[in-house]
């Protein structure tokens, strides 16, 4: 599909152009069973058999009563049929919710309460936990692998006699997918993607990183598929465990490489880490793979040259952005290894997005778009980065609090999304990151962002990982030092580098692992590290 304007302004519209003209190309393989060496089966399915399959989907929830607008919350592990029901819903005006089931119980529940959805679709072994939660006795719930106490099969939303597909018409407000947050330090935030800004993400993300009509792209990000599905480009998930996406068989990924040989590979730090490992280790250098993105949390400059050993024909980039900016910016690894500068390099903002660096004085509701130049700080100069841009959602639903806290809104019809990252330009315009803005370490009447010294630490040999954090109220450096490295040595680099950060003064307290983000395994899970701390 080209970048022409959706008619419809419906994000399952292109989907349906491209099953038409290309019914015989294959969509998605999906990994179903695999041993330690090799992916035995998998789920796959032509563009054709989506368009029928999402048919009889669209078919049977409206025979079943759901109307345009009604939210249906979806826990599905990826499938055939979790991609087909939620085209369906799309098509059809409805709004999945998807709710990450590693988010924990109890903000699990709220996020469902928080919805507005009455009808839960997942799987056989969440939906026979039902009964033991009284929070979702009210919801209606569906299995998409069969029937049970308390929950239906998936199978009755679809009718087979459908042979049309009908692409309701969708406004610049409408609910495309909600997606909840994990809520770790507060309640869930459910992200209003609505379709026109879901249509305006895949094609800054067209434009950022283009493709081609024979693209094989292989991912670690399940929600990668609907753009992939998008483009018209085969789709490849990993052989992997989703609720530990760092910690996979790196034997069993490049088998699939080696399978199927993708053109395209995108992955969070913590997967790529373990593969490029063993492929340099087994002497593995790819060569069919022409592009690889990686994301979700920083990418230390050991990454990238090993990145460059295992893929030795590919464009490497580093990519930048959130659930609600994606993307933000990029930049080669050839490029992060050529530069030095504090924090973590993460390139200039693309064309479509405007960028700033602020110190704003309280809260944002008090901050409107004409007063954020006098907060714009000067290059060089650390700051909260805020971003603005048609492909920038706009809030987040039935949410006043969080949109008051994370957004301010523009003349125009866009908002500033406040990240939440702190960063600085440098005098080439390229923005590097600094850390969380609720991370800063208070230090002897100074601020430090994590990112300035862990990323110092990072690049000492042994080093597995680093974070600094406070720990009652004072400053501590957490330590993971690789299994067979000196011990010692490190320990003397770590201190040298410490010294340099004029934080010497720090202690420094190692652990056998650092805990991670339940998403991408990739970013430190500091709330969790303070408890292990105490």
């Amino acid at each position: 599909m080209n970048n022409k304007k959706i008619s419809s302004g419906n994000m399952a519209e292109p989907l349906f152009e491209l099953a038409a003209k290309n019914p015989r190309r294959i969509a998605l393989y999906i990994p179903l069973e695999w041993n330690e060496s090799a992916v035995t089966r998998y789920d796959t399915a032509t563009f054709g058999d989506l368009a029928k399959k999402i048919k009889a989907y669209q078919g049977g929830l409206q025979k079943a009563g759901y109307r345009a607008g009604d939210r249906v919350i979806i826990m599905v592990p990826p499938s055939v049929d979790l991609y087909c029901i939620i085209i369906a819903l799309l098509a059809s005006g409805m709004v999945p919710v998807l709710v990450d089931a590693g988010m924990g119980l109890r903000r699990m529940v709220s996020a469902f309460d928080q919805s507005g959805a009455r009808t839960i679709i997942t799987i056989k072994k969440l939906g026979r936990l039902r009964y033991l939660i009284p929070g979702l006795w009210k919801y209606r719930c569906y299995a998409v692998d069969g029937k049970g106490i308390g929950f239906r099969h998936a199978s009755e939303f679809r009718d087979q006699s459908r042979d049309t597909i009908e692409i309701v018409p969708c406004g610049r407000e409408s609910h495309g997918i909600i997606t909840f947050t994990s809520g770790s330090t507060g309640r869930p935030k459910g992200a209003d993607r609505t379709h026109y800004g879901l249509l305006k993400q895949h094609l800054a993300i067209r434009k950022s990183w283009p493709d081609t009509p024979r693209d094989i792209d292989m991912t670690c990000f399940p929600v990668v598929v609907l753009h992939n599905m998008a483009c018209g480009m085969t789709s490849v998930l990993t052989a992997v465990d989703f609720a530990a996406v760092g910690d996979p068989n790196p034997a069993l990924v490049a088998s699939q490489i080696r399978e199927l040989r993708p053109t395209r590979l995108s992955a969070a730090p913590a997967f790529m880490r373990k593969l490029v490992d063993y492929m340099i280790r087994e002497k593995m250098f790819q060569t069919s793979v022409r592009s690889v993105g990686i994301g979700g949390a920083p990418v230390p400059k050991t990454l990238c040259r090993d990145l460059r050993t295992a893929f030795p024909k590919a464009d490497i980039r580093v990519i930048y952005g959130s659930t609600e900016a994606e993307p933000i910016s990029s930049v080669s690894v050839e490029e992060i290894l050529e530069s030095e500068g504090k924090g973590f390099l993460v390139g200039k903002p693309y064309p479509f997005i405007s960028v700033r660096i602020v110190d704003l004085p309280g809260g944002p509701d008090a901050i409107t778009d004409n007063e954020l130049d006098s907060y714009t700080v000067p290059v060089l100069t650390s700051g909260e980065i805020v971003v603005s841009g048609e492909h920038v959602l706009k809030g987040y639903v039935d949410n006043p609090e969080a949109n008051r806290e994370n957004k301010i809104p523009r003349a125009n019809g866009t908002v500033w999304h406040r990240t939440g990252d702190t960063g600085y330009f440098d005098k080439k315009g390229r923005i590097w990151l600094n850390g969380r803005l609720k991370d800063a370490v208070r230090h002897r009447g100074r601020v430090i962002p994590p990112y300035l010294v862990e990323q110092m630490i990072d690049e000492i040999p042994g080093v597995s990982r680093s974070a600094l954090v406070e720990n009652d109220g004072k400053p501590v450096i957490a330590l993971v030092i690789e299994k067979g490295a000196d011990r010692l040595a490190v320990l003397n680099k770590v201190h040298e580098a410490m010294m340099g950060a004029d934080c010497s003064d720090i202690p420094v307290r190692e652990l056998d692992r650092m805990p991670v983000d339940r998403r991408h395994n990739s970013k430190i899970d500091r709330i969790a590290l303070k408890k292990i701390l105490k």
